[in-house]
């Protein structure tokens, strides 16, 4: 090999295996020349340095599938830390962690330098419990960001060496991409939750949002229909007043009211739809009344799902046994379907 240049070496033609050996010129050694001495290094050396070491001085550590499920708080090492995919089952209530010490993190790594950083990323396994999952730093770390990490929920985070002198090792451990994002307000920023049509219904939750199921559900239905004019007296009779359902509706309420109250007795309307009622208790306006929200016997819904395009009829069943009343308006209430 005397006076041969590497450009005309034979190609290894494959990776190299652990022991082969590749030439190296050590800058430092100047027994040769003083441009160096010419030594050698094994591949698996060389090799394990290369697979640390990336741009900027960055050191990334192969990630490795981690599966944690302490019924408690944990203290990681750094074997179990550094560039690992952890999945954490909190595995019966909300734990706290604790990240490896910063001298035992800068020990864990071949030739550290100030800068180095790895990536860890952690997933609250614990598959829709609840439990939530924090990050603290251990002796030495200082934690930057949000780094509690909701169930089901991961968090990335960059740790990075600030001092790799020994007995002052420092690291900072950054949140990159952590999902547990504090709650949304009207005035921040935020995770929010889907309301249900029930509770968008409900209409008091100011920490949920609405989806257009829950808007259609929230809006209210209602519909006022006339069934005389102002000053007629009321009369028995069926199909007083006949319309069609302009939209589906589930029917939460019935309320009736009158210009002139009933007197002697009570008037009674009935609803139907499809000609069956809709009432088990009839709707009533109880004498010297003009309204049914005071009367002495509430309406009873027994059909609350009215289709859309269906037939509605108003019957008169009584008007008052002194004065007929008059005026009569009914309303029908609910949501839209």
């Amino acid at each position: 090999m005397a006076d041969k240049k590497i450009t005309a070496l034979t190609s290894l033609g494959a990776a190299p295996a652990d022991g082969d050996m590749i030439p190296i010129v050590d800058v430092s050694d100047t027994s040769d020349s003083s441009a160096g001495t010419t030594k050698h290094i094994l591949a698996s050396d060389l090799l394990t340095d290369v697979s640390q070491v990336s741009n900027s001085s960055a050191r990334y550590l192969g990630a490795v599938y981690s599966a944690k499920s302490t019924a408690g708080n944990m203290t990681y090492t750094a074997a179990e830390f550094l560039g690992k995919v952890i999945f954490r089952d909190c595995n019966g209530a909300d734990r706290t962690d604790v990240t490896p010490t910063a001298a035992e993190i800068v020990a864990a790594i071949t030739n550290p330098a100030n800068g180095d950083h790895f990536r860890v990323v952690i997933r609250n396994n614990s598959q829709g419990s609840g439990e939530s999952l924090t990050l603290n730093g251990g002796t030495g770390v200082t934690r930057w960001g949000d780094s509690t990490i909701k169930d089901t929920y991961f968090g990335e985070f960059v740790v990075v060496l600030d001092n790799v002198s020994s007995g002052s090792e420092a690291v900072s451990i950054y949140s990159v991409h952590n999902q547990s994002f504090a709650s949304a307000s009207e005035t921040a920023e935020g995770l929010v939750e889907l309301a249900t049509t029930g509770e968008a219904s409900t209409g008091t939750d100011t920490a949920r949002a609405v989806t257009p199921a829950g808007v259609k559900a929230a809006v209210p239905a209602q519909i006022c229909i006339a069934c005389s004019d102002e000053t007629t007296a009321l009369t028995t009779g069926t199909a007083k007043t006949t319309f069609r359902m302009p939209a589906a509706m589930t029917l939460t309420a019935v309320r009736a009211t009158v210009t002139t109250a009933p007197a002697g007795s009570v008037l009674t309307v009935d609803i139907n739809e499809g000609g069956s009622t809709i009432l088990s208790t009839k709707l009533t306006i109880d004498a010297s009344e003009k309204t049914s929200t005071s009367a002495a016997t509430a309406a009873v819904i027994s059909d609350s799902a009215l289709a859309d395009d269906a037939e509605i009829t108003i019957d008169i069943d009584g008007v008052g046994s002194g004065t007929a009343g008059a005026g009569l308006k009914v309303w029908l209430i609910g949501t839209w379907t």
